[in-house]
């Protein structure tokens, strides 16, 4: 190993990108199509962008596209690959499929204009079946996927030149980590807001001149804005980088007026913890992929009942899911009867 960490950097760095590269193939090959989190939600956004040559409006959304989504699910027993035990229920009523998600309307359009210019590259594309376009777009994730891991690997190593071993682990961490291989190279905005926040990480810890912090600074307000709110935690990094740190030949040093005890540097690093967690804790959209949800479920009559157990946080999440059942066109009318 010593004398493997001993080479050139380059035969590291194509080591690990040609694994990240491997990886995502097999991901992208293996998972079925329609498998990944919210891709029917997501891959809608980029086609109707692509169409329209600007982001789509939930009125721009013609039932019957969902329609054509669903139908491709069923083709490809999206049910059996979600429900390994086996489930009778159609995509339209299946509940993982439900509280996927609505896309337009809801998510900036950062992602979906550079998805909807990849899938103009595909060749008549617009006769293509929705799974090949589907896949097709899996390519770019993976692309990008492969470019945040090289950013890591360039981090870590302009911070720890004398030290490869760190930008091997990082960079089989970035790249070799299943779940983020799994999100990497699905039809997602989370494949390019991985490599912005990577980016504007990376940006903020060694922008040096007045310049290049403006650039950082923009870099931040643009992923916040036109690509993923969740970049909002590049914010507090950026608050602490202008207070506490000065620029070092290869990194960061501590600002004299910032050289706090122990305690008080403790308070701090749990300060910038917190301040997004509590943006996030709150909100039960955010907080629906992290917590159960306990729901009573049945359906009669053509109307579909629901009894929410718990906080209303909860039942927040479940009437989420209904008013994403509107936005396909359903018609769907609400009861709520609080006990």
């Amino acid at each position: 190993m010593r004398r493997f960490l001993q080479t050139p950097a380059w035969p590291i760095w194509l080591l690990i990108l040609t694994l990240t590269f491997v990886q995502g193939v097999i991901w992208l090959n293996t998972i079925p199509p329609w498998g990944a989190p919210d891709e029917p939600g997501h891959f809608l956004y980029v086609q109707l962008f692509a169409e329209l040559g600007r982001a789509p409006r939930p009125e721009d959304v013609p039932p019957e596209r969902w329609r054509d989504v669903i139908a491709s699910m069923e083709a490809h027993r999206w049910s059996a690959y979600v429900h390994p035990q086996g489930s009778e229920t159609p995509p339209t009523q299946d509940p993982i499929f439900l509280a996927s998600g609505a896309q337009i309307g809801q998510k900036p359009p950062g992602y979906y204009a550079l998805a909807a210019g990849w899938l103009r590259l595909l060749s008549h594309w617009r006769e293509q079946p929705l799974a090949r376009q589907l896949r097709w777009l899996r390519w770019l994730s993976l692309l990008l996927h492969t470019l945040t891991t090289a950013m890591a690997l360039g981090l870590t190593r302009r911070l720890w030149p004398d030290a490869r071993h760190r930008a091997l682990g990082m960079g089989l961490l970035t790249g070799l980590l299943p779940m983020v291989g799994f999100i990497g190279v699905s039809v997602n905005n989370d494949a390019l807001t991985m490599l912005w926040g990577a980016a504007g990480f990376a940006g903020l810890i060694l922008a040096r001149t007045r310049l290049g912090w403006s650039l950082m600074l923009a870099w931040t307000v643009l992923g916040t804005v036109g690509i993923d709110a969740g970049l909002a935690f590049l914010w507090p990094l950026a608050l602490a980088r202008w207070l506490f740190f000065a620029p070092a030949p290869h990194g960061l040093r501590l600002r004299p007026h910032a050289e706090l005890r122990a305690s008080w540097r403790v308070g701090v690093i749990l300060a910038l913890i917190l301040i997004p967690s509590f943006l996030l804790i709150p909100n039960p959209h955010w907080a629906a992929g992290w917590r159960p949800i306990e729901t009573g479920r049945s359906r009669a009559d053509g109307q579909l009942f629901l009894q929410a157990k718990g906080a209303p946080a909860r039942i927040s999440q479940t009437l989420s899911g209904l008013l994403i059942v509107q936005r396909q066109g359903q018609p769907l009318t609400v009861t709520v009867q609080a006990a």
